[in-house]
């Protein structure tokens, strides 16, 4: 049990969602509730269940059956829905998948996160994982308001020096996994019905020894006043 997601439940409880790893790597997500004694102090937890398996094709590979991994879980408050972004692990290795859910019990498949190309790059075809949404609508580098996505792509090897050079442009050439920020403006999924990421940029880059093979997404970034706090 790894990765764990921790949300509040619509009953106020405190939940976590971890990743379950079997024998072969195969990964499911489960839902578990935090015990808290007398004094607030949280003391255990008590097992749910299994609440998404390996089951569209995107999350099944022949390797170790499948995975679905990595869980993350934004709730929109204004919408009243937990939204989990999750790694699914198919056949054509780690990609970005989302879920949706208002009781944290059950959960509808979105699919595979969709992104508008990288300067020609297909960055939905780039191995990718460790993402999270903002928990509301921040503005987009064009202006407009958007869902905002911190992911972790991983580029293929005959991109990374071209990526470098873009990465320079933005202040900073970087090749390896790192942080970056993609945003789905509000008027397009109001005008097209569904979600696509786009105008990405680098957001953080490894700087210390600590980090020097990759960073990627933590929680739900929170905000702290006119600033948001990431981990």
């Amino acid at each position: 049990m790894l990765d764990s997601a921790v949300t509040r439940g619509p009953d106020g409880q405190l939940y976590m969602l971890p990743r379950l790893v079997a024998a072969g790597n195969y990964s499911r997500i489960g839902l578990s509730r935090v015990l808290f004694d007398r004094r607030h102090e949280p003391v255990g937890v008590e097992r749910v269940g299994v609440v998404l398996e390996p089951q569209a094709p995107y999350e099944i590979n022949a390797h170790t059956g499948g995975g679905v991994e990595d869980p993350r879980v934004t709730y929109i408050a204004e919408r009243g829905l937990y939204v989990m972004t999750y790694t699914a692990f198919g056949a054509a290795g780690p990609r970005i998948a989302a879920a949706v859910s208002r009781d944290l019990l059950h959960w509808r498949r979105i699919g595979l996160v969709r992104f508008a190309p990288l300067h020609g790059i297909d960055l939905g075809a780039q191995d990718n994982k460790d993402a999270v949404l903002f928990p509301e609508p921040v503005p987009a580098p064009d202006g407009r308001w958007a869902l905002a996505m911190i992911h972790r792509p991983t580029f293929e090897a005959r991109y990374r020096d071209w990526v470098y050079g873009v990465t320079a442009r933005q202040g900073r050439g970087e090749r390896r996994p790192s942080m970056w920020i993609s945003y789905a403006p509000l008027d397009e999924i109001a005008a097209n019905a569904h979600v696509v990421f786009g105008q990405h940029h680098l957001l953080a880059g490894p700087e210390h020894e600590w980090e020097h093979l990759k960073i990627g997404g933590g929680t739900p970034p929170v905000r702290i006043g006119h600033r948001w706090l990431v981990l």
